[in-house]
This record gives C-alpha cells, structure tokens and sequence, in this order.
C-alpha cells in the first residue's frame, strides 16, 4: 500500500526528551507524571512524528492517563506497511486512538482522501462533514463550519495535520498512509488512488467501501453494475478537462451516496436521479451539457456547488430543493442572465455565491432584489457587479446584520471566485457618494478585508470609521486622491487599526505620508505585510515612532515611488541619541526602483555626493534584521555597498542585487575583529544573485582570519557585471563546499573565478 521511501531521523535521548516535554508541556515541577512520561518518550524511539504527536495526545493528562498510555504503547500491535518505520506507524496510530471524539476521527480521516502534498480545502471539508452528517449537534451550516475549523485546529496542535494556507490545511504523506491503514481495517473503508491512474481499478469488492477517491489523468467512461451499498462519499477528478461517459447504470447500486464531488469533467447527469440520499452535490470545473433538471428530484440536497463550472442551460429546477442551504453559482460561463424565480422555494437558504452578477433589465433587477432580500436566513452572501445602483438595492434589502461572511465587489475582480473569505469588502472605481451610503458604512465597521478605489476621495481612512478599523485585517488603497493615509493630529480612537495585518498601497499619486500625528501601541502592533507601489508624491515610509510599533513586520515590499528618500524617517527631537532600531521579525525586504533614495533610517548612514547624485555608503545601519532572510534591491543607483556591519544579516538565505549602478562592494569587512574563536558570517546564505552591476569590484572584501563565510551557499549567478576581475580568493573558494549551480555570463572584465590570495587582504582560513 505505502511504496513510497522516507527518511527517519532519530534524536538523542536528551533531544527526544526536550521535544517531548515540551509536546506535552511537562513543566520541571510536574514530579507525579514525570517518570512515566520519560518512559512513554522512550517508547516513540527518538522519532520527531512519533514524539510531537503523543506527547501532544497526552498533554495535561493525569497519571492514571499515562500510566493507561504507556500500556497501550508497549502493547501496540504493529501494522507493517512497507517502508514505514513501525514506531511511526504504532504511533500515530495510538495518536488517532486517542483522539478524544469520533467527530475528530473522522474528519481526519476524510483528509486522507485528497492526494499527497495538497492543500486539503476547509470549504471541501465542511460541505463533506455537512453531507456526511458528521456532527449531529449541528443545525447550520455556520456551525457546522465552526466545528470544522476547531477540530482541525485541535488536530493541527496533534501534529496530525499541518498548517496550509489561508484556504485549507496539509496531512503529512506518513499520516495519510496510516490514516488509509486505519480505514481499511475500520468501517470507515476507503478506496484512493491518485497517482498515474488511467482507468477505473479493476479486480475489487467493492461492497465494503464508504469512500471512494480517484484522480484519473486521463478520460475513462465511468463502469456500469458496480455495487457499492455502503458507498457515502464519491470524489473523481480529472488531471485535465475531458468528456467522461456516465452510463445510466452507474448510480444503480449506491443508494446510501450523500457525497458526490465531481471535478474537472465534461458530463451530462441525467444518470444522477437515483441518488435520492444525496445531500453535497459538487460539480466545480465542470462543463455540464444538455438537459440539467434532474437535479429537481434530489430532494435531500443541501449543498449544491457549479464553483467555475459551466452551463449552457439553466436549471430552475433548483427551486424544487427546499432543504437546499448553501447554492454556489459562481459559474465560468452561464447564460444570462440567470431567472430569478428559482430562488423564491429556497426558504431554507443559508448560503448564496452568485460570483459576477450582469444585469441590464430592470424588472429583472426588482426581480432579483425581492428574491434575494426574501431569504430571511441568508448568513452568507457574495456578490460581484459593475452596477452601483443595483448593488446598493441589493444591500439595502438585506439583513446586514445577520451576514456572518460576506463577499462584496463593486466592480470586476479577477479572484473573486476564492474559495474563502470570512468578511471582504471591495469597491473599484466608485464616487465619494458610496462611502457616505448606511449599508456601506455598516459594512465597513465590520470587514476584516477592505479595498477601495476612489479616485476623487481626499480624506484620511480614519476618518471613515470613528470607532478606528479595529476589526480590519487587510487593507488596500489604489488610485485614491489622499494625502494621508491616517491623521492622528486630532483624535484618533485608542488602537485605531490594532487587528491590520497586512497593508497594500498602490498608484496614490497625492499621498505624501502614510502618518501624520503620533500613533502609539498597539495601533499597527499586528502589522505583517507592507507592499506600497508607484505612490511617486511619498517622500518618507514612517516616523521612528511608528517604526517602533511594527514589531511584528515580516514582509516590506516598496517599489517605483521615485520621491522616496528613506524608509524611516528621524522623529523631531532635538538632540537625542541615535538608538538602534530593530525589526524583529522582518524577514522578507524588497527595495526597487527609487530614484531619489538615500537612506534606510534619516541621519544614520553616511551618504556622499558624486557627480551630483547622493550616493549612499551602506544600505543598513543602525538597523537591526536578526531574522531577514530575502533581500532583494533591485535599480537603487544610490548604493554602494551593502553593508558595514555583517551581523545584521546572520539569517540571510537569499540575497539579489540587480541594477544598482553605484555598487562596488557587496560585503566590506573592514574594521569586523573576530575573537579568539572561528565565526561564522552569512552562514544561512544559499542563494546569491548578482545582475547588471557595472561598478562591482568585490563581492567580498578584507575578510579577516577565523572568518567563515558562505558555508551553506548552493547557487550564484553572477551576470553584465563589468568590473569584477574574479569572485572569491583560494581561501574563501574552500569554504563554498555545498556549491551546486555556478552561472557567469557577460562579465567583460573577469579574468578568472578564484583569484590569487596576494590581489586582496581577504586572509579567511
């Protein structure tokens, strides 16, 4: 079952421990479970899988929990699955046990349905446990979701699952093949198959199976006689979009299906009217033909999806779905526009995706307006149109109040099919008029995902919400006429934008400052993410006492403002002491296309004059990036080095410099002293690229002895760098071991890679 080969790294006894304790958060005084909890440790056998997902199975649990876990484990009766560690598999399989419900179980288990190394969508889980009938106390869709999330964040602190990104969670492969493991001995029995598979498998019973998960990578008509009696879920998708052939016969012997999820199919589904059970009906990236209004007799349909689908009739059958709670129309290709009779019978409707609404006739608007605004359960709703007016009808009908998640876009937007949002709200291209509409304002106050594009607007963004953004996370201002983004010269409510996480500035031709006034803690303290691009007016990023906030700064991304000077700019206080100034956690910084550039942070880099244009001497100092690990600087003409003081960058894994026509040392290690110890400098760095600089002479200069440098460094690419006569001298050249990829091109002036020790006073041993 399990081919694939692993590598298992076994820790110390002393490392496994350190791991284990703190997995199950045995502090130094808990001397009651203590010594069971070093023999439970011993039992996982120093395996990092084993150790982080029972010692999380088992954290605060009482002494009789551990002494009945330690049994377990030296009890355990070992499943071989070729190639897997058994410690790894008894393991994990004792963490599944362990689980605390059967809700829990079986939501794991549906994750080991999606292939290996794919985000497993939360959206797919909740409409699977919610057509399953996983979890028996829940009466929405809401709650049903709730209960999705929580226990994959529960199972996430097991280390069962891991975390993915904003739209779903990861299951390591090992998990997922003891979780098939699991399966094939439970009633949960499952068939998947996803790799290489060009035809249905052929040669098994399948009476016994609930799940079925395939993904073909090549068109096969679907077979006919199967006879799956307790078949649930069935999940078939196609590698590419293909015309599959479904036999009338094929849904004969699957009358307990609740599941169906077909993905990236050509089809017709007259066959489906057997499936009376159903309850989660999803055709995503389907191309559904001809006659659709079988759908009509699903009458146990809850969770109907056409998510980027496209039809070329209409079914308003849909009507006759009475239990029908969430319908996603957010459709590729529709005919328009839609009748908006079909959702009048929709009275249990929770959920409505109607993805790009056009509109033109206007009894068909009122139409629409008085069928939408009927759905008196409706905590879901998202829209996409280019009609203000028709879109302001819409929101003044409905119950604001009662949206719990809610997607709304006047305008067009190329990803406004995403699966998740929770509370987005965007508006292109609209007059001042709107942001003054109640419905808007109501909106606003509670969005956590804000976009607004209004060229003729010229007040601060504070001033649209007098209680300050406090639940906004994620902010983006285009083409606006502002000259501030925030005014705390007056009052400004105490934590105004204190949950922001991420901000994107873009095309504010007017926009002089991000700030103007004193802002304190925690306003920004949860900024993570910075992009500002082509605001030409700007002149300086923030004050020293809003850098102070952005503790929590990880990405800065600038690009194209041609009046930028500095990032930080120097507080106005007379005669104060220059402190260094550190962003912690910054880990990802790109500088490009600033003209007017000068320095990182006002008054602390030394900066020259040649030839009329300032030349900055080093790109940081007196700023300190423990944690920066990217940094790209790319056309910054003002740069001559990168810096004097090495140690900023100790984490640094990727550095790129491309058209910084002033450089002429990348790294100077003048004046570092090393102390009687050998020390490491840019140990982390693995990629380095080098691109247009005409000036580089040294990529490393005056390295000093005991200096280690570029330990881990795999790839450099050095390319139209005109004045470099070689790389590294002989002794640096020994250090780069871990070098793979070497690319040199268009150096008119190099003369070889490894120079001679005697050229330069690099003296590393």
């Amino acid at each position: 079952m399990f081919t694939r080969k692993f590598q298992v790294k076994v820790l110390s006894k002393d490392e496994a421990w350190q791991l284990f304790r703190d997995a199950a958060g045995i502090s130094d005084d808990a001397t009651d479970v203590k010594a069971i909890a070093e023999q439970v440790a011993e039992e996982c056998g120093g395996l990092p899988l084993a150790l982080g997902t029972v010692g999380k199975a088992l954290k605060n649990g009482k002494e009789h929990a551990w002494r009945n876990a330690l049994q377990q484990l030296q009890n355990s009766r070992v499943t071989n699955i070729k190639g897997m560690h058994n410690l790894v598999y008894s393991q994990i399989e004792f963490s599944y046990n362990y689980l605390e419900s059967n809700e829990a179980k079986s939501l794991l288990l549906l994750c080991s349905l999606f292939p290996e190394d794919q985000i497993i969508p939360i959206e797919c889980l909740v409409r699977y446990a919610r057509g399953l009938e996983l979890f028996k106390n829940t009466d929405t869709l809401s709650e049903t979701r709730d209960m999705v999330y929580s226990i994959a964040d529960d199972l996430k602190s097991c280390y069962l699952l891991l975390s993915g990104d904003e739209e779903g969670v990861k299951m390591h492969d090992v998990v997922r093949d003891v979780c098939l493991s699991i399966a094939s001995k439970d009633k949960h029995e499952y068939m998947v198959k996803h790799s290489g598979l060009k035809e249905w498998p052929k040669g098994y019973t399948y009476k016994s199976y609930t799940a079925i998960s395939l993904t073909f990578d090549f068109p096969q008509p679907l077979p006919s006689g199967l006879k799956c009696p307790n078949l649930k879920l069935l999940r078939v998708v196609l590698s590419e979009p293909y015309w599959v052939d479904i036999s009338q016969e094929f849904f004969e012997n699957m009358q307990e299906l609740k599941v169906l999820d077909f993905n990236s199919m050509s089809i017709e589904i007259t066959s489906f009217k057997s499936l009376t059970s159903l309850q989660t009906l999803c055709l995503d990236y389907c191309t559904l033909n001809n006659d659709l209004s079988t759908i009509g007799r699903l009458k146990k349909l809850e969770i109907l999806s056409f998510y980027h689908s496209s039809l070329y009739d209409f079914p308003s059958e849909i009507s006759e779905l009475s239990n029908l709670k969430s319908l996603d129309l957010r459709f590729e290709q529709v005919p328009c526009p839609l009748p908006p009779g079909f959702l009048i019978g929709l009275k249990k409707l929770e959920e409505l995706y109607l993805g790009y609404l056009d509109i033109g006739d206007d009894k068909l608007k009122r139409n629409y307006i008085a069928a939408i605004s009927s759905l008196a359960g409706l905590n879901t709703f998202q829209i996409c149109t280019d009609n203000s007016k028709f879109m302001l009808q819409i929101l003044r009908k409905l119950r604001l109040e009662k949206l719990q998640r809610f997607q709304i876009v006047r305008g067009y937007e190329e990803n406004v099919g995403n699966f998740h949002f929770k509370r987005s709200l965007h508006l292109f291209d609209i007059d001042t008029s709107m942001l003054s509409e109640p419905a808007i304002i109501s909106l606003m106050r509670r969005t956590d995902d804000l976009l607004l594009e209004v060229k003729a607007w010229k007040n601060p963004v504070n001033e649209l919400d007098e209680d300050g953004f406090i639940n906004l996370k994620k902010l983006t201002l285009q083409s606006c006429g502002f000259e501030y983004l925030i005014d705390a010269t007056d009052f400004t409510p105490a934590g105004a934008f204190s949950s922001l996480q991420e901000l994107y500035l873009q095309e504010l031709s007017k926009m002089k400052n991000l700030w103007t006034g004193l802002i304190k803690s925690p306003s920004l303290y949860n900024l993570r993410i910075l992009k500002m691009h082509q605001c030409p007016a700007i002149r300086n990023l923030f004050p020293e006492s809003v850098a102070k906030c952005l503790v929590n700064l990880k990405i800065a991304e600038i690009s194209r403002c041609i009046k930028l000077e500095e990032i930080v700019s120097r507080d106005t206080v007379e005669n104060e002491i220059t402190e260094m100034l550190e962003f912690p956690v910054l880990n990802h910084l790109n500088l490009q296309s600033l003209k007017s550039f000068k320095c990182f942070r006002s008054e602390s880099t030394t900066v020259s004059t040649v030839n009329n244009i300032a030349v900055l001497e080093t790109l940081f100092n007196q700023v300190a990036l423990p944690n920066m690990e990217v940094l790209e600087v790319v056309h910054l003409n003002c740069l001559v080095k990168m810096l004097d003081s090495i140690k900023l960058l100790q984490n640094l894994r990727s550095l790129k410099i491309v058209k910084c026509a002033a450089v002429k040392v990348l790294f100077d290690f003048e004046g570092l002293t090393v102390e009687d110890r050998a020390e490491g400098i840019l140990g982390k760095l693995n990629s380095l690229n080098l691109i247009d600089l005409p000036k580089l002479e040294y990529i490393l200069r005056k390295v000093p002895k005991g200096i280690q440098v570029f330990r881990d460094l795999r790839w450099i690419r050095v390319i139209v760098c005109g004045s470099l006569r070689y790389l590294f001298s002989p002794s640096v050249a020994n250090l780069i071991v871990g070098l793979e990829i070497l690319t040199v091109d268009n150096c008119s002036a190099l003369e070889e890679i490894i120079g001679r020790e005697e050229e330069t006073s690099e003296t590393a041993e």
